[in-house]
């Protein structure tokens, strides 16, 4: 047999090995992995589309085919042509013994993708309390800002995440950190209309008249946008029923009869919300609604 049919052979034994590889790893075949990886097949062999065999585990959450190729030896640092490493991936699929798994193996805790996410900040996203509490266990900065100076828990309030802003909150996680243009978690709350978080971040100790750069209270936004339970929680909390926009001079009843928001017009009334108050250009609630 001549030198080049023997290396024709070879890879294309290799080759169908690689597959193979890749083949088990989809099917979460952990014993068909280790086997192929015994006899060769290339652990770091790369799919077109979903990437490398470790990305394949990560991105479903196989915990078994995963620890069989960290086994092996595979590069836990390996990020896919997006950006997200392979412990990004599995704080997307919600599986916290996965992110054990990564973390003992030597796997940056504090990676970041192409949007400046951190793994702490897609396991908040994604909602999985049990990987933010693992994250957070072993260290993770709960500070770490995406590009837009997005924290963990300005995502938390954003999603309706409960249970994770509660965690976040717990470890001390800075519950007046500002974003771009001076956005609180708890003006992300009220825009979002998560009146859990609102409460969890108000019994913390949340600024309450913390405002955008605009002026714009927690109060304002809420009414503005009618979300009447963060507006009752707000209320309860002594939130400043008269605060003023920095464009207009307007009050939340400014803003709540703007928007034709009834509910919020009426828990206003309730709570002695000034029925004259004029805004920059001398309109009164009355004029606006």
């Amino acid at each position: 047999m001549c030198v080049r049919c023997a290396i024709d052979m070879a890879s294309a034994a290799q080759e169908e090995l690689d597959e193979k590889l890749l083949e088990a790893v989809s099917k979460g075949d952990s014993h068909a992995v280790q086997q192929l990886l015994h006899l060769g097949a290339n652990k770091e062999v790369v799919d077109w589309r979903r990437g490398r065999p470790l990305h394949i585990a990560c991105q479903d959450g196989n915990v078994a085919c995963l620890r069989v190729l960290l086994e092996a030896g595979v590069n836990v640092h390996a990020a896919n042509k997006c950006g997200p490493s392979p412990l990004h991936m599995v704080c997307k699929a919600s599986q916290a013994d996965c992110v054990r798994a990564l973390l003992t193996a030597g796997a940056n805790i504090e990676a970041r993708d192409h949007g400046g996410r951190t793994p702490l900040r897609i396991a908040t996203e994604t909602g999985s309390e049990a990987c933010v509490r693992v994250l957070l266990d072993a260290g993770a900065n709960k500070e770490a800002a995406d590009n837009g100076g997005v924290t963990p828990l300005h995502i938390a309030c954003e999603y309706g995440h409960g249970d994770c802003a509660h965690t976040l909150v717990a470890s001390g996680a800075n519950i007046d950190a500002r974003a771009r243009y001076g956005w609180s978690p708890l003006l992300y709350a009220c825009q979002y209309d998560s009146a859990a978080c609102v409460r969890i971040l108000l019994d913390a100790g949340a600024n309450i008249e913390a405002a955008t750069e605009s002026r714009d209270t927690p109060l304002l936004l809420a009414c503005e946008y009618g979300r009447i339970d963060c507006v009752h929680a707000l209320l309860e909390a002594g939130a400043n029923i008269e605060a003023r926009s920095l464009h207009g001079g307007l009050t939340p009843l400014h803003k709540a009869s703007t928007s034709s928001n009834v509910a919020c017009v009426r828990a206003l009334l309730e709570a002695g919300a000034n029925t004259e108050a004029s805004d920059y250009e001398g309109a009164t609630p009355l004029h606006t609604a």
